[in-house]
């Protein structure tokens, strides 16, 4: 079943206050382990239910990336130069600060927001409380997918064909790895880098690659499928989307080796894991895709409005330090 409450409502009043404060109240059933889902094609966002239920809420832009931050859902918007943060226990949207139009990638880890911005090639820190943007870096050309060991923020720079240390006290480039064309999706695992990636124009890419910060070189590729671009790690497990194949396989963090492959809708683009399952969404399928980690099957297809992108789990928790 499938609800949407409040549209245009919560529309006229994003516009009625968007001269004042910008705040925007709501109302959603409460449930358990609720999964929140932005879109990339529709200024909305779906609240998902015991894997069915969804309430559509409308946005008054269309989220590029969420986080979960300091226990609020942390939205960024291309077009919009704030920040905005929704409140889950009061269920209202209200502005964090001003950052500037053109963020397009979030990641939230060691109590700092680090925001990418894909068209100016730079990454801001920010702090929220109060809201400060601590720092920035230049980076290469189009930054994009990003993950944290603490210390130091790893970015791949799509079309700089990089990948980008950056030391998150200073915010300096520390150093600069050539591992694919066009990387996108990374993960850190036991002093290396496992990145994914589109590849070279007219022999696109099908492997994900390991690089060894230790030996400063690539140590280890595998085939994965076509246009692997995002890679999410969960304790042991590696699972990598491709999108040009249209499916999620399964690794072993520690050896690459493969444990398992399963289609899902097209355009596989973002996944998060937690309670022993996969959510994956397909932007071009309108679904949201529900995988059971053991298994690795899908358990359930759930519909969604046109364009699903970005999700969170309301479980999980504030640092999400590879993404």
């Amino acid at each position: 079943m499938k609800r949407k409450i409040g549209l245009m409502g919560a529309a006229a009043l994003a516009l009625l206050l968007g001269a004042c404060s910008g705040e925007v109240s709501y109302s959603w059933p409460e449930g358990d382990n609720q999964l929140f889902v932005t879109h990339i094609k529709k200024p909305v966002l779906t609240v998902i239910s015991s894997g069915a239920e969804q309430t559509e809420l409308e946005l008054p832009f269309i989220a590029s990336d969420m986080v979960m931050a300091e226990d609020k859902l942390v939205l960024a918007s291309k077009e919009e130069d704030r920040l905005y943060a929704l409140d889950l226990e009061t269920q209202k949207l209200e502005p964090l600060g001003d950052t500037g139009e053109g963020i397009t990638k979030l990641l939230y880890g060691g109590g700092n927001l680090y925001a990418a911005y894909a068209d100016s090639n730079k990454i801001a820190q920010i702090a929220l409380e109060p809201f400060t943007i601590k720092n920035t870096a230049e980076t290469g050309r189009h930054p994009h997918s990003m993950a944290m060991d603490g210390s130091k923020l790893y970015v791949t720079n799509v079309y700089g064909q990089t990948v980008q240390a950056i030391g998150t006290a200073t915010m300096d480039v520390e150093a600069t790895l050539q591992i694919v064309d066009r990387p996108n999706g990374i993960a850190l695992e036991d002093g290396s880098v496992i990145v994914g990636g589109h590849g070279p124009y007219g022999q696109l890419n099908d492997s994900v690659y390991r690089y060894s910060l230790k030996e400063e070189k690539t140590v280890q590729k595998v085939e994965t499928g076509l246009m692997p671009i995002e890679i999410i790690k969960d304790g042991g497990n590696l699972f990598v989307l491709n999108h040009g194949s249209h499916d999620v396989v399964k690794l072993d963090a520690a050896t690459l080796e493969l444990q398992g492959k399963v289609s899902v809708g097209d355009n596989p683009y973002y996944a998060v894991a937690s309670g022993g399952n996969l959510y994956v969404s397909s932007m071009d399928a309108d679904t949201v895709s529900e995988i059971d980690i053991e298994s690795f099957t899908v358990t359930n297809e759930i519909p969604t409005a046109a364009g699903p992108h970005a999700m969170v789990l309301e479980e999980d928790t504030d640092e999400n330090t590879g993404h």
